[in-house]
C-alpha cells in the first residue's frame, strides 16, 4: 500500500533475504546514472546529505536512473543472499521526493543460469552498453514468475516512503533471484525482500554432521520475543559474526531494576527481571554444543543466560504456550565481546528458549548437532 501511513505487516519481522549482509547482490541494472543500485540492498537506513553534488547531479542514498529520453522502462536484478520463500517486499523512497519511482513490479526466479550474465560492476555515473543488454536477454528475465504486480509508490515523506507488497508464496516454494522492475525511471532509497528460509533437502541432511541446526542457511527462524527495542532476534542466527553492535538481537534497559543492584544466594544479581525470545531450528535434531557469542557487546552485555528446549514437530507456533521446557543449558555468565561455547546432551530438539539477565545484546546463537531425519522424510514433515 501506497501513498498513506500503515502499520508494518507481520511478515517483516521475517528475514530480509535481499540484505547486502547476508551476501545479496545487484547482477545487473539498466542504468545507475545518479545512484548506484547497490546502495538500495543496505541495511543502514537511508541518509540525506545537504548541499552533496556529484558530477552526475545531487547525490542520492539509494538507487536512481536518469530521466528517460528514449522507449522502455528501468530495471535491475538481485541475487538473494539466502535463497527463501518470499513473504513480501517493501520498497523505500525514502528523500525521494520529485524523482522517486512511480510504479513498480517484482518477478523472480529460482536458479536461473548466471552463466549467461555479462560482466557487470554496480556503481554511480553508468547505463548498460548495448553488449551488456544482448547479452542479458540471455537469461530471459522478463519471463520470470511475476509475484507483484505493477504497483503505485509514494514519495520519500515521513509518511508515503514505505510501499509494502505482499506476496503469495506456496509453502516450500523458494526464489534465489528478483528481478525489479521501475516504471519507468527514477529513485528507491531501500529494497528489501523479506522471507523465510528453507531446510536443506533429506537426502542432503542424511549427509551432514555437526551442523547448525539454528541456523539462518539451514531455515532457522525467530518466532516470539519479548522485546526487540535495537535489534531483531532473527539476528541471532545469521551467518558469520556480528558485523557490529547493530547486527545482533538488543533489547531496551529494564526500567524496574532496583536503584541498587544486590549478589542473590546463587551468585548472581537481582534484576526483577528478564528478556527472552524463542527460535525454532531450521533442522530438528540431537544438540552437542551451544555456542552464544557477545561479540561487540561490551558495555551491555546480559550479565548471564538460560537456554531451554522442547520437542513439538510439526506442531503449530500457539503450542509453545503450553509447552514444557526442559533445560538445555542451566543459568551461566556471560562475557563482553566474547565467543561462549557450552557442551550439552540433548535428544530431539525442534525449539530453544532464550533468557538473558536482566537484558542488553547477543549476537549470535548457535545451536550445533546432528539432524533428525530418516530416508522418505520430506521438508514439510520436518516443519
Amino acid at each position: 500500500m501506497a501513498g498513506q501511513t500503515v502499520e508494518a505487516p507481520d511478515w517483516t519481522n521475517g528475514t530480509n533475504l535481499a540484505s547486502e549482509q547476508l551476501g545479496a547482490k545487484v547482477l545487473f541494472a539498466t542504468d545507475e546514472w545518479f545512484a548506484a543500485a547497490k546502495n538500495a540492498i543496505q541495511e543502514a537506513e537511508p541518509v540525506w546529505k545537504e548541499g552533496l553534488f556529484t558530477k552526475e547531479g545531487k547525490w542520492m542514498d539509494g538507487w536512481e536512473s536518469r530521466r528517460r529520453r528514449n522507449p522502455g522502462h528501468d530495471w535491475c536484478i538481485i541475487k538473494l543472499g539466502i535463497p527463501g520463500r518470499i513473504l513480501g517486499i517493501v520498497v523505500d523512497t525514502c528523500y525521494f521526493t520529485g524523482n522517486f519511482v512511480p510504479r513498480v513490479s517484482v518477478q523472480a526466479a529460482l536458479d536461473p543460469d548466471e552463466s549467461v550474465l555479462p560482466h557487470y560492476e554496480s556503481f554511480r555515473g553508468q547505463e548498460a552498453s548495448k553488449e551488456q543488454r544482448d547479452t542479458i536477454k540471455k537469461l530471459e528475465s522478463n519471463q520470470w514468475q511475476t509475484i507483484v504486480n505493477m504497483t503505485n509508490l509514494g514519495p520519500g515523506t515521513p509518511d508515503t516512503r514505505l510501499t509494502y507488497l505482499k506476496v503469495d508464496t506456496p509453502p516450500g516454494q523458494r526464489f534465489s533471484h528478483v528481478r525489479i522492475n521501475t516504471f519507468p525511471d527514477g529513485g528507491i532509497a531501500r529494497i528489501k525482500v523479506f522471507g523465510e528460509t528453507l531446510p536443506p533437502p533429506p537426502e542432503a541432511l542424511l549427509r551432514l554432521k555437526n551442523i547448525d541446526l539454528l541456523g539462518l542457511e539451514n531455515g532457522g527462524k525467530s518466532v516470539a520475543w519479548s522485546c526487540l527495542h535495537y535489534g531483531h532476534p532473527n539476528n541471532l542466527i545469521r551467518p558469520g559474526r556480528g558485523v557490529n553492535m547493530g547486527d545482533g538481537w538488543e533489547t531496551a534497559r529494564h526500567l524496574d531494576r532496583p536503584p541498587k543492584l544486590q549478589i542473590n544466594k546463587q551468585g548472581y544479581v537481582d534484576f526483577n527481571g528478564t528478556e527472552w525470545c524463542i527460535l525454532k531450528l531450521g533442522v530438528p535434531g540431537q544438540v552437542d554444543h551451544v555456542i552464544v557469542d557477545t561479540c561487540h557487546f561490551k558495555g551491555n552485555y546480559p550479565e548471564s543466560f538460560l537456554l531451554e528446549s522442547c520437542f513439538l514437530p510439526g506442531t503449530a507456533e500457539q503450542g509453545l504456550s503450553r509447552v514444557q521446557w526442559e533445560t538445555l543449558v542451566p543459568r551461566s555468565r556471560l562475557t563482553a565481546d566474547n565467543i561462549h561455547t557450552f557442551e550439552v546432551k540433548r535428544q530431539q530438539v525442534t525449539h530453544v528458549r532464550l533468557t538473558i539477565y536482566p537484558d542488553g545484546g547477543v549476537s549470535r546463537l548457535r545451536i550445533i548437532g546432528n539432524p533428525l531425519v530418516s530416508p522418505g522424510t520430506t521438508n514439510a514433515a520436518r516443519l
